[in-house]
Protein backbone atom coordinates (compact mmCIF):
# COMPACT_ATOMS: atom_id res chain seq x y z
CA UNK A 1 0.00 0.00 0.00
CA UNK A 2 1.47 3.31 -1.02
CA UNK A 3 0.64 6.95 -0.53
CA UNK A 4 3.79 8.20 -2.20
CA UNK A 5 3.09 11.43 -4.12
CA UNK A 6 4.16 9.87 -7.43
CA UNK A 7 2.35 12.46 -9.52
CA UNK A 8 4.24 15.27 -7.74
CA UNK A 9 7.68 13.76 -8.33
CA UNK A 10 9.62 14.14 -11.57
CA UNK A 11 8.35 11.54 -14.03
CA UNK A 12 11.69 9.69 -14.26
CA UNK A 13 11.73 9.30 -10.48
CA UNK A 14 8.14 8.01 -10.37
CA UNK A 15 8.88 5.49 -13.10
CA UNK A 16 11.98 4.27 -11.26
CA UNK A 17 9.97 3.81 -8.06
CA UNK A 18 7.33 1.83 -9.96
CA UNK A 19 10.06 -0.28 -11.56
CA UNK A 20 11.41 -1.14 -8.11
CA UNK A 21 7.91 -1.97 -6.83
CA UNK A 22 7.38 -4.38 -9.71
CA UNK A 23 10.77 -6.00 -9.08
CA UNK A 24 10.07 -6.81 -5.41
CA UNK A 25 6.47 -7.98 -5.59
CA UNK A 26 5.79 -11.63 -6.38
CA UNK A 27 4.13 -12.59 -9.65
CA UNK A 28 0.43 -11.69 -9.45
CA UNK A 29 1.20 -9.52 -6.41
CA UNK A 30 -0.97 -6.46 -5.80
CA UNK A 31 0.13 -2.87 -5.52
CA UNK A 32 -2.35 -0.44 -3.92
CA UNK A 33 -1.89 3.30 -4.43
CA UNK A 34 -4.04 6.12 -3.19
CA UNK A 35 -3.98 9.63 -4.53
CA UNK A 36 -5.88 12.85 -4.11
CA UNK A 37 -5.90 13.45 -7.86
CA UNK A 38 -9.26 12.05 -8.85
CA UNK A 39 -8.64 12.09 -12.59
CA UNK A 40 -7.10 8.85 -13.81
CA UNK A 41 -3.95 9.30 -15.88
CA UNK A 42 -1.31 7.17 -17.54
CA UNK A 43 1.58 7.52 -15.06
CA UNK A 44 1.22 3.92 -13.89
CA UNK A 45 0.69 2.42 -17.32
CA UNK A 46 3.33 -0.23 -17.74
CA UNK A 47 3.38 -3.48 -19.65
CA UNK A 48 3.72 -5.47 -16.41
CA UNK A 49 0.95 -3.79 -14.35
CA UNK A 50 -2.79 -4.26 -14.86
CA UNK A 51 -5.28 -1.94 -13.19
CA UNK A 52 -7.78 -4.34 -11.61
CA UNK A 53 -9.80 -2.01 -9.39
CA UNK A 54 -10.29 1.70 -8.90
CA UNK A 55 -12.59 3.56 -6.57
CA UNK A 56 -13.10 7.12 -5.42
CA UNK A 57 -13.62 7.32 -1.67
CA UNK A 58 -15.86 10.33 -1.12
CA UNK A 59 -16.12 9.93 2.66
CA UNK A 60 -12.40 10.70 2.88
CA UNK A 61 -11.64 14.42 3.13
CA UNK A 62 -10.46 15.37 0.66
CA UNK A 63 -11.83 12.56 -1.52
CA UNK A 64 -9.18 10.08 -2.66
CA UNK A 65 -8.82 7.61 -5.50
CA UNK A 66 -7.64 4.12 -4.59
CA UNK A 67 -6.15 2.02 -7.39
CA UNK A 68 -5.26 -1.65 -7.17
CA UNK A 69 -2.76 -3.01 -9.66
CA UNK A 70 -1.81 -6.63 -10.32
CA UNK A 71 1.84 -7.20 -11.11
CA UNK A 72 2.93 -9.53 -13.89
CA UNK A 73 6.63 -10.32 -13.46
CA UNK A 74 8.46 -11.78 -16.43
Amino acid sequence: ISSLPLRSLPRHMSLEILKQIVSILPENGKYVQFTYKLKQDKIYTRENMNLIQTKIVYINFPPARVNVWRIRNN
